[in-house]
This record gives C-alpha cells, structure tokens and sequence, in this order.
C-alpha cells in the first residue's frame, strides 16, 4: 500500500490533476509554509482511514493554527503533508481489482457520505469517455455537478476523461485497488485531495 504522498505523487506523474502536497516531517517544516488556509493530513500506511482516528485538520487559517494542528496530529504520526483547502463537490473514484472481471471502476458520492449515501455506478475496466459520461449521469451527484440550484458547474468532459485515464492506469499496472476520496469538483476543474493505491 502507498501512503497518502506516494499515491499522489505517482498519479501526478500519469497526469492526473491533484492537489499541490508537501510532507511535514518536523516543526521547522512548518516555516517554510507561507499561504493559508490549509490542510493538515497524517501520511501514514498503517492509518488509511484518517477521519476516524482524528487524522485531518481543515480550514488551518494562520502559523498558531497550523502549529497546534501539528502538535495534535504529531501525536499520532510525525508524517504528514499540507496542502491548500479546496472546496466544491466531492466525489469518490475508486478501482477494485475483482476475481473474475479483474479491475473495476466505482464512481459515485465522495468525503465522508460516500458509504451513507450508496450513491454510485459501476463497470469494468477499461472504459471509454461514453462509459464515463453515462456512469456520471447514473448517480445523483451527477445533477449536482452539473449545477443545480446555483452550484458551480463542473467540467463533465475533463472528469470523464479522469474516469478514462484511472480505468486504463488500473489496468496497465493491474492494480488491486485505488481510492481516491474525495475529489473535489468546482469550476475549476477536479482536485484529488487523498488517495490511497495498493499494488499487486
């Protein structure tokens, strides 16, 4: 399993947009950082599920914040990273590697509701971009991404194109599982914020 640096890194060099991260290794770090607000995440292989065991801080505002996020965190693991807050819609893409149809592709509701809501659609790796389209038009984030009610429209054909290019890395590296979750959406473009891949 790689940790939460390590996912990042190798999609970032497949050309996947994620979220600028450093690794906060010791307090003097921490001086190099000059942009706020942030977030403060452990960078740990062993504690995947970071929420449940306190692992995140958001919306980290000044120094004084971020050093007290650190201290708090620093007693769990003195690994982590920083990176920028970024909001819009969350999402969920994940891949399973299945004993008979061998990677799967889920796409669906992402941060903390993903499970709660069960709000998601499936196929068979690879896919191409009208697979991609058509799995985002079967949930119901689907409308949300598309605008409703005022939310920021998301760039449907550039999230396609990542649902295309995670199906085929899938593959090619005939990965047993990957989840990135959440990505979020904004008019911007998708950000992925946490990821965690296991290998064969």
């Amino acid at each position: 399993m790689l940790s939460l640096s390590n996912s990042l890194y190798f999609l970032k060099e497949k050309n996947i947009n994620v979220v600028e991260t450093r690794r906060i290794s010791c307090k003097t770090d921490l001086n190099k950082i000059k942009r706020f607000p942030l977030v403060l995440k452990i960078d740990s292989i062993e504690l995947m599920h970071k929420t449940d065991v306190g692992g995140v801080i958001v919306n980290i505002k000044n120094k004084r914040e971020l050093l007290n996020a650190y201290n708090k965190l620093k007693k769990i693991t003195k690994q982590m990273v920083v990176q920028p807050m970024v909001k819009g819609t969350e999402i969920i893409v994940g891949i399973k590697k299945d004993p008979v149809f061998e990677q799967v592709i889920l796409f669906g509701s992402g941060g903390i509701l993903a499970e709660l809501f069960n709000d998601f659609s499936l196929r068979v790796c690879p896919i191409n971009k009208k697979e991609a389209l058509e799995m985002m038009e079967e949930t119901k984030t689907y409308k949300i991404l598309a605008g409703f009610r005022g939310v920021a429209k998301t760039d449907l054909n550039k999230l396609a194109d990542l649902l295309v290019k995670i199906s085929r890395i899938s593959v090619k590296y005939d990965l047993k599982e990957m989840d990135l979750n959440p990505i979020i959406c904004n008019e911007e473009g998708y950000f992925v914020v946490d990821a965690r891949i296991k290998m064969q």
